[in-house]
């Protein structure tokens, strides 16, 4: 995933170099628990995004936040699709309204050329 980082916040005009963020892999249960504490959603979902965007003095970065990622519940979609996806989220990014999600799914092509 480092590989999928350092090409999307280059994408992106950001040096990869200033920036963390961690990933998680859960259950449907550890996710649904998530989602629920969270979000006040009681269902499993495929990916969940924590930002924190917080600047960390000891590593000289600023940590996005997390992702988390639930392989069980994603279907077809790949890791590397969901981790975009969750790392665009700690990025600021949403898809909110049509105009969101397009700008979203834009990137998403762009980086994974599909």
């Amino acid at each position: 995933m480092k590989e999928l980082f350092t090409k999307t916040l280059t994408h992106l005009g950001k040096n990869p170099n200033d920036f963390n963020a961690d990933l998680h892999f859960a259950t449907p249960d550890e996710i649904r628990e998530l989602n629920k504490k969270w979000r006040n959603i009681h269902k499993p979902t495929d990916v969940l995004s924590f930002p924190l965007n917080t600047f960390n003095p000891a590593t000289k970065k600023t940590e996005l936040g997390d992702i988390v990622i639930c392989r069980e519940c994603a279907g077809k979609l790949s890791d590397e699709f969901l981790y975009l996806h969750g790392l665009l989220h700690l990025l600021g990014y949403t898809h909110d309204t049509d105009e969101d999600e397009e700008a979203m799914n834009a990137i998403v092509k762009e980086v994974l050329g599909q």
